[in-house]
């Protein structure tokens, strides 16, 4: 795990002005994707780090960041915010979740899904499943659960190759 000011931000949503040096955004997300990092996102505000000034500009540019094996170790950590006092920057906690009552494991969609060669043939497979109800909602969600089950499917045979 790694956090800190990083005194940089990784989209144009991360700051309120429209002043972006979107070289140094590409290059921050180039850095993250290299070492194959996950941000921690962070509850309690949008930005953490404001300029003080009457022209006042806002920036996300403290952050954490952790690997994916420290994410398994610890699925439900998470971050947030705490009130800004005396600094120009936002404190940020991180918590490692093992003291939380265990809710029901969020679907995370892998980016990694996307190169399988069977990625559209699983998706095509998952959406022609015929729901039983009438409500539309009702039957897209048992064709994302039926996704879900296919895709966990995945990840458990990763784990089981890198164990060996």
């Amino acid at each position: 795990m790694i956090g800190g000011d990083f005194n940089l931000i990784r989209s144009p949503e991360d700051k309120s002005s429209g002043n972006i040096d979107f070289r140094w955004v590409d290059r921050f997300n180039e850095w993250v994707e290299i070492w194959a990092l996950m941000e921690i996102n962070l509850a309690g505000r949008a930005y953490t780090w404001g300029n003080n000034q009457e022209n006042l500009i806002m920036s996300k540019i403290d952050r954490i960041f952790c690997s994916t094996n420290f994410e398994s170790m610890f699925p439900l950590s998470n971050a947030r915010t705490l009130a800004r006092i005396g600094s120009d920057h936002t404190p940020i906690i991180w918590e490692s979740g093992e003291t939380q009552i265990p809710k029901k494991l969020r679907f995370k969609f892998e980016k990694w899904w996307l190169a399988r060669p069977d990625f559209r043939n699983v998706v095509v497979k998952a959406w022609d499943i015929v729901g039983n109800s009438a409500d539309v909602i009702d039957v897209w969600q048992s064709k994302v659960r039926y996704f879900r089950k296919l895709a966990r499917g995945w990840s458990a045979n990763l784990e089981a190759a890198i164990r060996k």
